[in-house]
């Protein structure tokens, strides 16, 4: 069950984009998934006009640089450039995805085991391009171009460009591996000679490791992928192309794993009793390393992301000195148990020291991260008529309530919360949601227009002790009021050494 008025509210939104796109219902009951959960997904900081379906946070989307084909790249990377729609004017876009999703690093090596294919079907070209695949992921990138998006591309307030609400949709799915989760994103670019929008569509997906050796085993020769396309009234796909990578097993390189199983001690905290690196993954286009809490079932675990930028949450440097900058990081995912694991995150970082020979040796600070009930929650109830204050103990730490009142339809609080005692908390009456079946209307407005009006978590800033809480539920003398403790930040500030070696 949902917990949290995020959680719900981006499930109400993904569904309800559901209901206006058409897609293969494998990618369908994909999304659907992934709604249940969003909350440890990251919204990552992408310009207005990308239309994300699932994705992480990304570090330095807004340092860029732009992108030359000299003759220092090699052949077969220039080839691939030329052979791409639009590459021309999305040099300096397609660079910071590159940078970021490890192509570049790779490319650098020459390591580039797939040609890029361009094929036309109709008015429709299609050029599949970047692909990769490792152990356990499938990363590729689709550029359409066609007279179909003319019609529908709306400008977003910046400036940039996207599709409207009545354009058709487009995915793309692999054949030869069931998707368990990834991310990916569609962008609007427009070539500058001819003027014609291009569609953009970039996905990573992640693969069991024992689906991608069973594959190999097969020595194939091809990878195979299907493009799906229809009209958001129809409700289902109405198109369906298919198209091949030509493959060669013999060129794929394996990836390192290091088994690291680090501990960093956690003192002063009622919920953590360590922060434990368990793995690092080097692959040839980027570095993987799963960070968790030791009691992962009942808490769970996300980076303390300061908006400024001022501070890493963490930081991987190898013994040269290169940093490693984090690009995504997102809740594991079992297969096997069809669950996610709220207390381990995997971290993305931007390339690896897969080809430098010179690197022997990483580093990986922890700077803050944030810890969140995921089983367990305390309670009160809570009567409009008591005296007040009234003192309310959570963790070993306490809380008051100074003010109660009945307004407009909802309840409001105020509470002080010391700064000795400061902690993120949520508060919530479950009892008294709205259903959607029995009340639609009233479930609307709760979650739609009277959103904004609740204010049920208090997120403590410095200097400030009173903090106001609303909440939309029917009038009634009593209340029993579920307190989580939620996305409270924990500093950390440690580094961990390991050999690659």
């Amino acid at each position: 069950m949902l917990d949290t008025r995020n959680e719900l509210d981006m499930k109400k939104e993904i569904e309800q984009s559901l209901d206006r796109l058409t897609a293969p219902e494998s990618l369908r009951d994909f999304a659907r998934n992934i709604a249940w959960h969003s909350e440890n997904k990251k919204p990552d900081r992408r310009r207005a006009g990308r239309r994300p379906w699932v994705t992480g946070f990304v570090a330095g989307a807004a340092a860029v640089s732009l992108l030359f084909v000299t003759a220092e790249m090699s052949p077969a990377f220039a080839s691939m450039l030329k052979q791409i729609p639009g590459v021309s004017v999305a040099a300096e876009w397609l660079d910071t995805l590159r940078r970021q999703d490890g192509v570049e690093n790779a490319a650098a090596h020459k390591y580039m085991p797939f040609e890029p294919v361009v094929q036309q079907f109709g008015d429709m070209k299609v050029s599949l391009a970047d692909v990769y695949l490792t152990s356990d992921k499938l990363m590729y990138k689709v550029f359409i171009r066609t007279d179909a998006l003319k019609e529908h591309i709306a400008k977003n307030p910046d400036g940039s460009l996207s599709l409207d609400r009545t354009a058709d949709f487009y995915a793309v799915e692999s054949v030869d591996f069931d998707m368990i989760e990834g991310s990916g994103s569609e962008d609007l670019i427009t070539d500058q000679e001819t003027g014609e929008p291009i569609l953009v569509i970039s996905n990573i997906i992640d693969l069991e490791p024992e689906a991608v050796q069973a594959f190999l085993q097969g020595n194939p020769d091809t990878l195979r992928f299907e493009i799906y396309a229809g009209t958001h009234a129809s409700g289902r796909v109405d198109r369906q192309y298919a198209m091949k990578v030509p493959f060669s097993p013999d060129q794929q390189l394996k990836d390192r794993i290091i088994q690291a199983n680090r501990r960093i001690e956690v003192k002063g905290d009622p919920d953590i009793g360590a922060v434990v690196l368990d793995n690092i993954r080097v692959t040839p286009l980027n570095t993987y390393a799963e960070l968790r809490l030791d009691n992962s079932a009942e808490y769970s675990l996300d980076l303390r992301l300061n908006g400024d930028g001022k501070e890493d949450p963490v930081k991987l440097t190898d013994n040269n000195g290169k940093v490693y900058p984090l690009v995504s990081y997102e809740t594991k995912y079992q297969p096997v148990h069809d669950r996610f694991q709220p207390g381990v995150i995997k971290l993305t970082f931007n390339s690896s020291p897969f080809f430098d020979e010179t690197v022997d040796r990483l580093t990986l600070h922890v700077g803050a991260v944030e810890v969140s009930d995921w089983t367990k929650s305390g309670s009160f109830t809570l009567d409009l008529n008591e005296p007040l204050p009234k003192p309310i103990r959570f963790k070993n730490k306490e809380m008051t309530i100074t003010e109660t009142r009945y307004e407009d339809g909802f309840l409001k609080l105020k509470v002080r919360q010391k700064s000795e005692d400061r902690m993120s908390v949520r508060f919530d009456i479950p009892s008294l949601r709205p259903d959607k079946e029995k009340s639609p209307e009233l479930w609307e407005a709760y979650y739609g227009e009277k959103a904004d009006l609740r204010k049920e978590r208090i997120m403590p800033t410095e200097g400030n002790e009173e903090y106001e809480l609303a909440f939309m539920v029917p009038k009634q003398e009593t209340y029993e009021i579920r307190v989580k403790r939620e996305a409270d930040p924990v500093r950390i500030d440690r580094t961990i050494a390991f050999d690659l070696r």
